[in-house]
């Protein structure tokens, strides 16, 4: 995309007013004024606020450091923006109790489906406190960003509007948990192509009058590397550079600790980002006219107290000189991922910060099976009995083992965020499907849709102001058979009282819902597909847009464990227990149950039973190849390709083609190989066409099944392997 964007967020205070002659009462020191605050949203610790300064050199450094003052050298007389009146952001803290509207979705890219968590019960543009008279950053993306300290959230609108006295935006996201965030978007969500929130990285008015810019900064480049490579903290990323020296989205350029910055014929402002830059650094989050460091749009603050705050910064000198002789050259790159720790989502807190849900006075009200566990997952009748809690392959030491239909109470106290890892226990083996939520009394705050088995979902709600919150699990409306389901993890950000369940005022408290004795579990059929997400189509061109596109690094899928037997069905006579039966073992395993290596993918996540759908796993539609819907396979986009163990099969059979996602466009041709050795080529194949592909691997210990673009690019081109099995 060829704009530039940035948001920001705010602390607004009363000596603000005070210092620019407004009205101080009561009423006007809680009222919304935009200010960045000093230091920014994001706290130590976090990606935002990394102290690089004595960080290594990425191999190629002096490369890219040159890459990029090339790229400053090529505009604007080689002097970078510093984008304060245009293309910049309009930003404001509100309190607690500002007034929240839904935000409409103006979908100014022409989408033929609704982004999923977008709009309804805790979606990304419900209930969001956005000023009545809030004043968007001036420019084509007319940006604009909430920041709510008392209920620990912030907010990023796209091309914010207020359209017959309503807000609209065509994009956007909600972090919730800022104090306990790295700084960046989930999913596709957020304004920045990188996914990372532009407040971690905007030089504030603040900042500026503090004579200090203790964060990282953005960096804009017209340039950045291609947008299937990125680096941490970065997200995803909407660059197209390829060659050798290329700066990927999430790069972090330093300044040279060693040069001498007040030596430099820098100006004031200048000398503030140099610092910063040998300190904190740059990070690259998105593509833009010019390489450009943005700036906290004054026109709110204007609006509110009649001052231009730039003004007495900058002096004479214009905002499009502020970077005047900037060392660009000095740059250092750091290495790819540099400051990342674990999987990179989450800030590391003290022990005092964090209260585990488990550890409180939960009240457990219902349970499908057996009583609710603490610390371990559900297994029988008994209390106690279950394992360690596991979820696609990771094992938490705390936490709630339930099974659906299940509900715990939690009491929330003074904490203002709630988190957990959930989804269905190992111990379900391949099966069982469950829904999980959060409610605030009858109010739904939080909804993972469906998770099906060998899949994990991170659930992170603002709790502040609540008394307690209820965590329910339901069985995705398919029966209860085999759904185990775990809350790893599952902790409260604040001080949690751990002596007492509190409840409504006025309210009595919960009682229990005794559980009908269980009937036997059957075997259950095969995993049931989730709920299809819509998801956009890919062009060719990348347009304007605030969806960026990125391939995530893959990753080796945990094997996952054999299918458990059936739970036996509880007699009259308690100690009474029928013998299981086991699980007859399949002639033909689908490909989409073993644990395949994904080596590459050209959009998104390798999908198991879904298709490729967008950039987050789980968002893609069922397999519909040649007009027939399968429950069973691969989505991939070219160019892809997923190695697969044969264990002793002698026959791999798939039906292949375009998904009918992609309408009438895309070319692909699937192939499988034993190693190097080319078993089998579908030939090119385009929209509407459908191949059966039956192969004999008998002797190869794997596997490799190939999608290539077909030497036209890789627009559209979302192809399946659909019914994928292997037969011994």
């Amino acid at each position: 995309m060829l704009s530039k964007r940035l948001l920001a967020a705010v602390v607004v205070t009363a000596s603000l007013l005070a210092a620019t002659g407004s009205a101080t009462s009561a009423s006007a020191a809680t009222a919304p004024i935009p200010q960045m605050p000093t230091g920014g949203v994001f706290t130590t610790g976090t990606a935002w606020k990394l102290d690089v300064t004595g960080a290594p050199l990425a191999a190629n450094s002096a490369g890219m450091a040159t890459n990029v003052a090339n790229q400053v050298a090529a505009y604007y007389g080689g002097v970078a923006a510093f984008n304060a009146y245009s293309y910049s952001t309009s930003v404001y803290t509100v309190p607690a109790d500002q007034p929240r509207i839904d935000v409409k979705w103006n979908n100014c890219q022409g989408k033929t489906w609704t982004p999923p968590d977008l709009l309804g019960p805790g979606g990304q543009f419900t209930q969001v406190p956005v000023p009545a008279d809030a004043i968007p950053a001036k420019g084509t993306d007319s940006q604009l960003t909430i920041y709510s300290p008392d209920t620990d959230q912030l907010w990023e609108l796209w091309v914010a509007k207020k359209v017959d006295g309503a807000w609209t935006a065509c994009w956007g996201g909600r972090i919730d948990g800022v104090s306990h965030n790295q700084g960046f978007f989930s999913g596709t969500y957020g304004a920045s192509a990188s996914g990372l929130a532009i407040a971690g990285g905007t030089v504030g008015i603040r900042d500026a009058q503090s004579g200090s810019i203790d964060h990282a900064i953005a960096l804009h480049l017209p340039n950045p590397g291609r947008s299937d490579e990125v680096s941490w903290p970065a997200q995803r990323s909407d660059g197209s550079d390829t060659s050798a020296d290329r700066v990927p989205e999430g790069t972090r350029l330093r300044l040279d600790p060693s040069v001498d910055v007040d030596a430099l014929a820098l100006t004031p402002l200048g000398k503030m980002v140099a610092k910063a830059a040998q300190k904190y650094g740059f990070i690259v989050t998105d593509t833009a006219g010019c390489v450009a460091v943005i700036a906290e749009d004054p026109s709110a603050t204007i609006a509110a107290t009649g001052v231009d705050p730039w003004k007495a910064l900058m002096g004479s000198t214009p905002n499009y000189s502020l970077m005047q002789n900037f060392p660009w050259k000095s740059l250092q790159a750091l290495p790819k991922d540099y400051g990342r720790t674990g999987d990179g989502s989450a800030l590391t807190v003290t022990e005092a910060d964090v209260t585990y849900a488990s550890d409180t006075a939960y009240q457990a009200v219902k349970n499908g099976w057996g009583p609710v566990e603490k610390n371990t997952s559900v297994g029988g009748q008994a209390a106690g009995d279950g394992g360690p809690l596991s979820i696609a392959g990771t094992v938490f030491a705390k936490g709630f083992g339930t099974h659906a239909n299940s509900e715990v109470i939690v009491p929330v106290g003074d904490a203002k965020t709630f988190t957990a890892q959930v989804g269905i226990d190992t111990d379900s083996g391949k099966s069982g499907s469950v829904v999980f939520q959060v409610w605030n009394g009858t109010t739904k705050i939080a909804d993972t849709g469906v998770v099906t088995a060998g899949s994990r979902r991170t659930l992170t709600v603002s709790v502040a102001g609540m008394q307690q919150i209820r965590l329910v699990a339901t069985d995705a409306g398919n029966g209860t058979a085999f759904d185990h389901a775990d809350w790893g993890d599952a902790k409260l950000f604040g001080t949690a009282p751990a002596d007492r369940v509190v409840v409504a005022p006025g309210a009595p408290a919960p009682t229990p819902t005794p559980t009908a004795t269980p009937t036997a579990t059957p075997t259950p059929t095969a995993t049931p597909t989730p709920t299809p997400t819509p998801t956009p189509t890919p062009t060719v061109t990348p347009t304007a847009t605030p969806t960026p596109t990125a391939t995530p690094t893959p990753t080796t899928t945990p094997t996952p464990t054999a299918t458990p037997t059936a739970t036996p069905t509880p007699t009259a006579t308690p100690t009474a227990t029928p013998t299981p039966t086991a699980t007859p073992t399949p002639t033909a395993t689908f490909v989409s149950d073993l644990p395949f290596t994904t080596v590459k993918n050209g959009w998104g996540p390798v999908e198991r039973d879904l298709s490729n759908g967008e950039k987050n796993l789980g968002d893609g539609k069922p397999i519909t190849v040649g007009g027939v819907r399968y429950a069973k396979g691969l989505g991939m986009h070219a160019s892809a390709e997923v190695v697969v163990p044969t264990d002793g099969a002698s026959t791999f059979s798939a039906r292949v083609g375009l998904d009918a996602e992609v309408g009438q466009s895309g070319s692909v041709v699937f192939q499988v190989f034993d190693g190097t050795t080319k078993l089998a080529d579908s030939g090119v194949m385009r929209w509407g066409g459908a191949k059966t592909l039956t192969v004999n691997v008998a002797g190869a210990s794997q596997i490799r099944l190939v999608m290539t673009d077909a030497g036209d690019g890789s627009g559209f081109d979302h192809g399946d392997w659909a019914d994928a099995k292997l037969t011994r």
